[in-house]
């Protein structure tokens, strides 16, 4: 309910236009293919965190594969854009190349796991 001033009470959310709503989400799918945001093989990078603890941005970038800052993390938001009804049609080759990188450096992975955390000489 709105007061008299027209303000949003506090138990009151504003929803979103829903056509603005995906044009910023198509906007911000986009990025995804400029040459900031990929390596010269195609690969996704990500911001290093090594100076956010002195609160100061880092203008360097790697390949991380992690979900929460890395490929892993936009391969599922481009897999919830699909399923949202967005067009990743011009990303799809993106996709393929950064899933099979994660597969190839990080899932396939042939080496014997040891009994524990710490393989003892």
């Amino acid at each position: 309910m709105r007061s008299k001033a027209g303000l949003l009470q506090k138990n009151e959310h504003k929803v979103p236009d829903q056509w603005k709503l995906r044009s910023i989400i198509d906007k911000a799918l986009a990025t995804l293919a400029t040459h900031e945001a990929i390596d010269p093989e195609n690969i996704w990078l990500s911001q290093d965190d090594e100076l956010q603890d002195l609160n100061m941005p880092s203008r360097r970038q790697s390949i991380h594969p992690g979900l929460g800052n890395g490929i892993s993390g936009i391969l599922f938001l481009l897999a919830r854009a699909t399923r949202l009804g967005h067009d990743i049609s011009p990303y799809i080759h993106l996709y393929h190349k950064n899933w099979d990188y994660v597969k190839l450096k990080f899932l396939d992975n042939s080496s014997p796991i040891g009994p524990s955390l710490i393989d003892w000489p």
